[in-house]
């Protein structure tokens, strides 16, 4: 049991856990003469990450850690320090044992034995720790950040003059609402660049540059069926009819464009989660993994980065402009900034957010 090691390392380690049981941390079964209160560990299943050929590179393992005490309440503040812990630790190694992440599932209280005076008293906590194993793997994705659709935004001064751009991200949302500001430079204004799940009519992701200068793509799904989907949305400023948008890897067809004014560069930073850093367009859901190129990229690079549904690591493509991972590889320890993982330093700034934005909730095939 591998993993033991590292919920033993994590919770001997932890000032509020040993103040209370000391090393009285075993797992399946403690020895009969152990004083109150001890822990025990158990894991309770293994599943495999065994979609793709081969061994599995990330074993996901549910574990019950039980506080056992005479009394109910020295065993519910003993479940407490366990739960703060074990909870959403951040990425790295315990006990010799390299951990993804842990996230707390649920807890049951149990009154074990009522032949005493005190009786035994059980609170038991459910845990899903996700466990890396030694393949020589260095890319990992854990964590996305949650857009509430009212104020969030993640705000950047990426900036570029590039003529030309593409940015690539995945996102889920399960929401009709009406423009949905996913990313942009600005919105409805000279020198602005923005690009919408826009529900009204009959077209639904809506590309706009410039002043009214706009390309409704065709009604699709995945835009908000609540699933993970890989987007790229790549804009031309001089040429309207050259903007394309993918989904999965699937170049999608335009319904219709508008012209009016004149097209410009864009002169705000990159905002992410929003249209604009106030006042704008917000979107409702999750986005992970969001990179922008300063160049157009082929239909194979597509279909790399999309990768059957699986993201992969984009730090070594060229043109790489900026590239936000969204709370990896550290998770909350990030917080309030999201590092830029391209050679441009363009950190972003969660706005109107906390750290709790920052969720295990990644498109894998291992969820």
């Amino acid at each position: 049991m591998e993993i033991g090691k590292a919920i033993y390392n994590i919770l001997s380690t932890n000032s509020d856990v040993s103040t209370l049981v000391g090393t009285r941390i075993f797992p399946n079964v403690a020895p009969q003469t152990t004083t109150f209160p001890f822990i025990i560990y158990d894991v309770t299943g293994v599943q495999p990450n065994d979609t793709k050929d081969g061994a599995s590179t990330l074993d996901t393992n549910d574990v019950m850690i039980s506080c056992y005490s005479e009394t109910y309440s020295q065993a519910s503040n003993l479940a407490q320090k366990i739960r703060v812990a074990m909870d959403r630790i951040n990425e790295g190694t315990y006990g010799g044992e390299q951990i993804q992440s842990s996230q707390f599932q649920s807890y049951n209280d149990i009154f074990d034995d009522t032949s005493g005076d005190a009786g035994i008293y059980r609170k038991a906590l459910d845990f899903e720790i996700r466990q890396i194993n030694p393949t020589g793997i260095t890319f990992t994705n854990v964590y996305s950040l949650a857009f509430d659709g009212v104020d969030d935004v993640l705000v950047t001064q990426a900036d570029s003059t590039a003529v030309n751009s593409t940015y690539s991200f995945w996102c889920k949302s399960s929401t009709t609402a009406s423009n949905l500001g996913v990313f942009g430079h600005g919105e409805e204004q000279m020198g602005a660049f923005h690009f919408n799940f826009f529900q009204g009519g009959t077209y639904k992701p809506l590309l706009w540059l410039g002043n009214q200068y706009y390309v409704f793509f065709n009604d699709i799904s995945q835009q908000d069926d609540g699933e993970w989907h890989h987007w790229v949305v790549y804009s031309d400023i001089n040429n309207l009819n050259n903007c394309k948008l993918y989904c999965d890897g699937v170049l999608q067809t335009v319904a219709s464009t508008v012209t009016s004014g004149s097209l410009m560069a864009y002169t705000e930073g990159l905002n992410i989660g929003g249209d604009k850093a106030s006042g704008g367009d917000y979107f409702e859901g999750n986005i992970d993994e969001f990179a922008w190129f300063s160049t157009e990229l082929t239909q194979s690079q597509i279909t790399t980065i999309y990768n059957n549904g699986v993201p992969t690591d984009l730090s070594s493509m060229s043109g790489l402009s900026g590239y936000w991972r969204m709370g990896d590889p550290n998770g909350q320890s990030s917080y309030p900034t999201i590092t830029d993982d391209s050679s441009n330093s363009n950190n972003g700034t969660m706005t109107n957010m906390n750290s709790a934005d920052i969720e295990t909730n990644v498109p894998s095939w291992y969820m």
